[in-house]
Order: structure tokens, then C-alpha cells, then sequence
């Protein structure tokens, strides 16, 4: 991966693929390999970060060719106000591993899911700042 942009989308894609499908189940071994690429430093290490984490946007919507706004929050997942675009998942039904931590709050797992990605955050600084520095992809309701 090392200065390869080609090689690091197609891994990365597979990488993310696979997580999707599997993500709850053995996903310890998806955070060790992300671990390891993280660890790589060129100038594609940036890119990676925004390939697995995504980048955040505004979820935006237009209903019978309206003009698009921004949604609304009503607790579920299809209506965050922010979602986390990763430019290697355009035009597929996968997700960046932030929206994946979204979809799958309430899974018993999460727990265990959240302890890894801190451990993979903790052991690179770039990826911690990263992180730190996106905004909350959950939002409380009023009640």
C-alpha cells in the first residue's frame, strides 16, 4: 500500500466489504488489519483514514425532485443529520466503519466493538485526531 493509491482502494474496498457483511462477527480481526495499515506513512495516509472512517457530510434528501434539504432527526438511523461518506463505497449499498458503528449501536456487541476501536485509535496518533475530529454521528431526541 505503501505510495500505491490503486492497490490501497481495491484492498481497502475488499476490506470494507468484508467488514460489512460480517460486521458484529469477528470483527477483531478487521480492527488489527486496520491497526497495521494505519501505521503506514506516506501521503496517502490521510486517504485511508477518510476511505475507512469516512468523511462527514450532511445527509441531504429531495422528495419528487424538490429542492433537496437537509433531514430532519426522528430517531432512526436513515434520518442522521450526518453521515460519513467514504469515496471507495460510491454507488454500493456498504458503509464506512462509522456508519456501521451507528446502524449497530444497540447490538450487544457493541461494547466489545467499541473496545477495539479504541485500541486500534490509542496506537495511532493520526487516526485518533482523525476521529476525535469528526462530529457525533449520533444526536439526542428532546424529549
Amino acid at each position: 500500500m505503501f505510495n500505491n493509491l490503486e492497490f490501497t482502494k481495491k484492498r481497502l474496498y475488499l476490506l470494507i466489504e468484508m467488514l460489512n457483511d460480517s460486521f458484529g462477527t469477528e470483527i477483531k480481526e478487521f480492527f488489527e488489519i486496520f491497526q497495521q495499515i494505519f501505521k503506514i506513512q506516506d501521503k496517502y495516509s490521510k486517504l485511508r483514514l477518510e476511505y475507512i472512517f469516512g468523511i462527514p457530510q450532511y445527509n441531504v434528501k429531495s422528495k419528487n425532485g424538490s429542492k433537496p434539504q437537509i433531514i430532519k432527526y426522528e430517531g432512526r438511523y436513515s434520518d442522521n443529520l450526518i453521515w460519513f461518506y467514504s469515496p471507495i463505497l460510491y454507488n454500493t449499498s456498504y458503509s464506512s466503519v462509522i456508519d456501521q458503528f451507528v446502524r449497530f449501536i444497540s447490538n450487544c456487541e457493541i461494547l466489545t466493538i467499541l473496545n477495539y476501536l479504541y485500541s486500534m485509535l490509542f496506537t495511532n496518533p493520526m487516526a485518533f485526531n482523525y476521529f476525535d475530529n469528526c462530529p457525533s454521528p449520533i444526536r439526542e431526541t428532546k424529549r
